[in-house]
C-alpha cells in the first residue's frame, strides 16, 4: 500500500510541474512571442527545481526525524540533557571552519556562473565587453541561478561532513540546527515572515524604484526577460528559504556558537547580509528588508534552536514579495 502511495504522490507532483509548467510558458510566449520555446524552457526549468526541492525535503526531512526533542526533555519536563548543551557550545572553535563555509558556498555558486557564462559569451565580433557579459548572463540565468544555489548548498554539506568527524555522533545536528521545532514555532516564524514582507512592501510604495539601468546586473535581468523573472521568483521560493538557511543560520551560525550567541548571531547575518549585496546596493528599502530579515530569523535560530523555523519565514518573506512583484 505504501508503494501505491508513493506512486500517486509522485505523480500527482508531476501533474502540478506539468500544468504549472503550461500556464507559466503561456504566459511567457504570450509576452515573448513564442509559445512552444516558453514551454518547453517552463518545463525543465520547474522540473529540475522540483526535482531538486524533492532531494532537499527528503534530505531535511531525514535529519528532522531522526533528532530528538529540541528542548532535551523529558515528558515530566526534566532540565536539558547535557548533550545538547555541550553540542550548543562544542569546544575546539576554529575561526577557518567559518571561513571555510562561506568560501565554499560562494565558490560553488561563481563556479556555475563562470561556466555558464564562459559557455555562451560571443567576443567574436569585437565591441563592448560589458555589453557582451550583460547579454551572456540573461541568456543563461534562468539555468544557472538555480544550479548555483544548488550547488552552494552541496558544497557546503560536504564541507560539513568533514566537520563532523571532529565531533560526537549526532553533535552537529544539534549545534547546526537541524531539529525539528514545535508547530507554534513555525508558524511564528512563517507569520513574522509574512508581515515582514509586507512592511517593506509599504515602504516601497513610499520610495520610488527608477530606472532598472541605474539599479545594476540584477534589476537589468529580471527587467528584460520574463523567463529570468519567473526563474528568480521560483528560487527566491522554492531553494533560498532551505539552502541559505541552512547554510548561514545552520552551518555558519552553528561553527560560530563558541564565541557566543550575539557573536555568532552577528557574524553569520552580516555575513548573510553582504552576500545578497547585489538585491539592495541600489535600492536602500531593499537593504533594510534583507537586514530585517537577517535579525528575524537569527533570533527564531537563537530562540528554537533550529532552523525549520527560520526556513519558514525566509519562505513566507520571499513568498510574499515575490507575488507582489508579479502580479502588483
Amino acid at each position: 500500500m505504501a508503494g501505491h502511495t508513493r506512486q500517486q504522490l509522485t505523480a500527482a507532483k508531476a501533474g502540478v510541474v506539468g500544468v504549472t509548467s503550461v500556464v507559466a510558458g503561456f504566459f511567457l510566449g504570450r509576452e515573448e512571442g513564442n509559445y512552444a520555446a516558453s514551454m518547453l524552457v517552463a518545463a525543465v526549468i520547474l522540473g529540475t527545481m522540483a526535482t531538486a526541492y524533492e532531494f532537499l525535503s527528503y534530505w531535511l526531512a531525514s535529519w528532522f526525524g531522526g533528532e530528538p526533542d529540541w528542548s532535551g526533555t523529558t515528558e515530566a519536563g526534566a532540565e536539558p540533557a547535557a548533550h545538547v548543551e555541550a553540542a550548543l557550545a562544542p569546544p575546539g572553535f576554529r575561526g577557518t571552519d567559518a571561513v571555510k563555509v562561506v568560501a565554499a558556498f560562494i565558490a560553488a555558486q561563481l563556479a556555475v556562473w563562470i561556466v555558464a557564462v564562459l559557455g555562451v559569451i560571443d567576443t567574436s565580433g569585437g565591441g563592448d565587453p560589458s555589453a557582451q557579459g550583460t547579454a551572456a548572463v540573461l541568456r543563461v540565468f534562468p539555468i544557472a541561478l538555480p544550479l548555483s544555489m544548488i550547488s552552494g548548498g552541496l558544497a557546503v554539506y560536504l564541507l560539513t561532513r568533514r566537520f563532523a568527524r571532529r565531533r560526537a555522533t549526532g553533535s552537529s545536528r544539534i549545534a547546526y540546527g537541524l531539529g525539528g521545532a514545535p508547530a507554534h514555532d513555525v508558524a511564528l516564524g512563517a507569520t513574522t515572515g509574512a508581515l515582514l514582507a509586507l512592511l517593506l512592501v509599504l515602504l516601497s510604495l513610499l520610495t520610488p524604484v527608477g530606472n532598472p539601468e541605474d539599479q545594476g546586473l540584477l534589476a537589468k535581468v529580471l527587467a528584460a526577460s520574463g523567463t529570468g523573472r519567473l526563474v528568480f521568483g521560483l528560487t527566491a521560493i522554492l531553494l533560498a528559504p532551505p539552502v541559505e538557511e541552512y547554510v548561514f543560520r545552520g552551518v555558519l551560525l552553528g561553527t560560530l556558537l563558541p564565541m557566543g550567541q550575539a557573536g555568532a548571531g552577528v557574524v553569520s547575518g552580516l555575513a548573510f547580509w553582504l552576500l545578497h549585496v547585489t538585491e539592495w546596493i541600489h535600492y536602500w528599502p531593499a537593504a533594510v528588508g534583507v537586514g530585517a530579515l537577517t535579525v528575524l530569523v537569527t533570533l527564531l535560530r537563537l530562540r528554537t534552536r533550529s532552523i525549520l523555523p527560520s526556513i519558514f519565514a525566509h519562505f513566507f518573506y520571499n513568498g510574499a514579495l515575490t507575488l507582489v512583484a508579479l502580479f502588483a
